[in-house]
């Protein structure tokens, strides 16, 4: 299935460019690299989309600038896109773990007739997925650790249906040498992680096998809501 963004054709026989800074850093530099990018694409007459994050998540460190937030995001891209002849409206809400309320804001998105849905998470990508099924709705998916392992695509090399998107895939074994790098000589490890996500299965199995092979104990701990994680949290410090 191709679909068109604009006057950009998305899974096409033609490839097209997302191209942009990694992080709104700053505004001025945001305006700088969108004008430079256009020009260059212009002059080769390649498709391309604008993009930069309005809040960088995965940093390598905590500290680290994540972005100016969504609504002062938006409203940089936004005005970016006005110069450059790209006109958007986006809309954006929070189900806070609530199946309820995501079905309800999906339900509404379909009432406005948007153009686009981008689902963050599994369980959002799957529901956005059945409630579009049949339809012209394409449904792009972010922060998916396994797509295919979670039946949400029929493959990662080719998706199908109306969606495609990025996954965050874990690599679990990586994490854990880094928690032995910083402390050799830990004993217990505690995993915390929501059982109804299907992104969780394949990681905690994965730490799991590592920790069983270096002889390690672990305990584990589940949440689906806030106060769930934090009561298992706080579990898990009581545990030692």
């Amino acid at each position: 299935m191709s679909f068109t963004i604009q006057n950009v054709e998305i899974g096409g026989k033609k490839p097209f460019y997302i191209l942009g800074p990694c992080s709104l850093e700053s505004e001025e530099f945001a305006w700088e690299m969108a004008r430079s990018i256009k020009d260059i694409c212009t002059r080769l007459q390649v498709p391309f989309i604008f993009k930069a994050s309005y809040d960088k998540a995965n940093r390598t460190n905590v500290k680290s600038f994540r972005g100016p937030g969504i609504r002062e995001g938006c409203r940089i891209l936004a005005e970016i896109g006005e110069e450059q002849g790209v006109t958007f409206d986006v809309s954006y809400d929070n189900c806070n773990a609530d199946a309820n309320v995501m079905d309800q804001i999906i339900s509404d998105f379909q009432a406005d007739g948007v153009d686009l849905m981008v689902g963050v998470a599994t369980p959002v990508a799957m529901r956005m997925q059945a409630a579009t099924e049949g339809t012209d709705t394409p449904v792009i998916f972010s922060a998916v650790s396994d797509p295919e392992g979670a039946g949400l695509v029929e493959s990662n090399d080719a998706p199908g249906a109306n969606l495609t998107g990025t996954s965050d895939y874990l690599d679990t074994a990586s994490v854990m040498n880094l928690i032995f790098a910083a402390n050799p000589d830990a004993k217990k490890i505690g995993l915390l992680y929501d059982v109804g996500q299907d992104a969780s299965a394949g990681p905690i199995e994965a730490a799991k096998a590592y920790l069983d092979e270096k002889g390690i104990e672990y305990v584990e701990r589940t949440g689906t809501t806030t106060d769930e994680v934090q009561l298992a949290a706080q579990a898990l410090v009581a545990d030692g």
